[in-house]
């Protein structure tokens, strides 16, 4: 036998050995399909009462459960696990704004900023066809073996042909202005019978967004091949936020008129979910494995709820929102002031050495950690962590949704801890669990999944795609929602990472002032920041 011949029966084994399964001829695809907010007590009646057909054909075709989350649920930070499998941590998106360290402005996440291999890039890597649309953090569109459309689809001219940095390949390579501008088309608002001054905060362009993404991923699968497939849809989250209480509306005092006006606001967006899943499973193709995940899921903002929100009051009545130490002074701010955050991030601003600069924060930190509360003698904060530019202020979550009447003693002075409070903004909010459907060939019917969270995404569709999956993710293979038999002829693969040769050198976000004030101006109208 000669070299050559050698050479390429071991060759010819090693792809047999590691499953067969996996032969270009008949390569697994994926289509994972990301619902923000979508939860089990809202889909649970509308399928019983058949309103979600799709979604319960999947599931009695699949496996199904709960998802565990991880807290704080932004988005940007869940979303960017799911497709990585890793602790927020490792990949670097930690929050919905980081800071620009050349001007110390808190600015929404970009692509650049990820420290880690998203699945897509992963998959691009091992010869995959891969389509991204609308996952967050996915903007500037970065190069991938197949097409991105990015999560800041609107430029300053809106939905624009001509936009260059909003996807990959740029629009003019992927479709012509006709069909660009069919993808608009929208059949039936949803949102038809809202009154808008009644709602003047409401995003009403993200059912056109979600629907011009739904259009736009259909005509990728009639004319791509992929092999795997991503699409995210946002609106479920946007009207769970503000129609929350009329779907839910015990205890609560809702006039009869609006809960019949707006009450089926939210479970008509899931119902249009349910069609378009329906929609996108049929183009992509019967032998197309589909996972439906959300990020968190929604339930009831508890009656007496109350956020720590007024922290640059506090600094003020604690007399360290200015303070000095010899002969210098610094600023002290909440930055960025986030009103759903638990912990508060404090910065210290002014040209301060390292010396002057550790001494202010103790200084800052001791007036806090003296704080008692006048009604127990407890003092108010306990945990006070340093951090790069000063120190996070873990909210007194005790006196969050009680002991309001309470008082403060700061400064020898006396303020009521309830001025440190706003009242929740929303009546509905997100919560854990989300959900979890996992459907197609090699997956077990009807079954329940028991143990699944957000970073199990990954490597379960990685495996299954017959790629290895990375010892340094933090996920799982989900087996139990998988066939013993094709485990037993795919046994699960591993590989040390995939960051090996990625750029380790400190990334900037990349600035683009028209979608950072648009983009805090969606996060304002949720009640996010202030």
């Amino acid at each position: 036998m000669n070299k050559v011949m050698f050479v390429f029966l071991i060759n010819t084994i090693l792809v047999c050995s590691s499953g067969c399964e996996y032969s270009n001829k008949n390569r697994p695809k994926v289509l994972l399909i990301g619902v923000d907010g979508a939860s089990w007590n809202v889909m649970t009646p509308l399928i019983k009462k058949g309103k979600l057909p799709n979604i319960k054909k999947l599931m009695d075709r699949g496996s199904w459960g709960n998802c565990e989350s991880v807290w704080p649920f932004y988005s940007e930070v869940v979303w960017t696990s799911i497709t990585t499998g890793k602790l927020p941590a490792k990949h670097g998106i930690t929050d919905r704004l980081l800071q620009d360290p050349d001007t110390g402005v808190a600015v929404p996440p970009t692509s650049n900023l990820k420290k880690v291999k998203a699945i897509w890039d992963i998959l691009s890597e091992s010869n995959k066809r891969v389509g991204i649309m609308n996952f967050m953090v996915t903007w500037p569109a970065e190069k991938v073996n197949g097409v991105v459309i990015s999560d800041r689809i609107l430029d300053i001219n809106g939905l624009d042909y001509l936009a260059e940095d909003r996807s990959y390949p740029n629009f003019k390579e992927i479709c012509s202005p006709t069909e660009f501008e069919r993808f608009k088309n929208i059949k039936e608002s949803i949102f038809s019978g809202i009154k808008e001054d009644r709602f003047p905060n409401f995003w009403w362009s993200i059912e056109n967004i979600d629907n011009f993404m739904i259009n736009f991923s259909k005509y990728l699968l009639r004319k791509k091949n992929f092999d795997f497939f991503c699409l995210y849809i946002r609106g479920i989250d946007i009207a769970s936020y503000n129609f929350w209480q009329f779907l839910f509306p015990e205890g609560l005092h809702i006039s009869e008129d609006d809960i019949q006006r707006y009450k089926d606001i939210i479970n008509n967006y899931y119902i249009w979910c349910d069609r378009v899943i329906g929609d996108i499973f049929k183009e992509a193709g019967k032998d197309t494995v589909v996972f439906i995940v959300s990020d968190h899921g929604f339930t009831a903002t508890p009656k007496y709820s109350r956020l720590f929100s007024k922290v640059d009051y506090l600094l003020e009545i604690s007399e360290i929102n200015k303070i000095s130490e010899g002969s210098q002074t610094a600023i002290l701010k909440n930055e960025p002031a986030d009103i759903h955050s638990f912990g508060k991030n404090i910065e210290i601003i002014g040209n301060l050495s390292e010396k002057e600069f550790s001494e202010l924060r103790e200084k800052a930190k001791n007036t806090l950690k003296n704080i008692v509360v006048k009604e127990t003698g407890d003092h108010l904060f306990s945990n006070l962590e340093d951090t790069k530019n000063g120190f996070l202020i873990k909210a007194p979550k005790s006196f969050m949704e009680k002991n309001l009447a309470y008082h403060i003693i700061v400064n020898k002075k006396e303020y009521k801890i309830n001025d440190l409070f706003i009242n929740n903004v929303y009546l509905g909010e997100h919560s854990n669990p989300a959900i979890i459907i996992i459907s197609g060939e090699h997956i077990l019917r009807n079954k329940k999944i028991m143990s699944a969270n957000i970073y199990d995404i990954t490597p379960t569709i990685l495996y299954y795609m017959g790629i290895p999956i990375a010892k340094d993710m933090d996920g799982k293979v989900l087996l139990e929602a998988i066939e013993e038999d094709y485990i037993k002829r795919n046994p699960i693969r591993y590989i040390d990472t995939y960051e090996t040769a990625k750029d380790k050198t400190v990334q900037k976000p990349i600035r683009s002032l028209f979608d950072e004030e648009r983009i805090k101006e969606k996060m304002r109208s949720l009640g996010y920041i202030n």
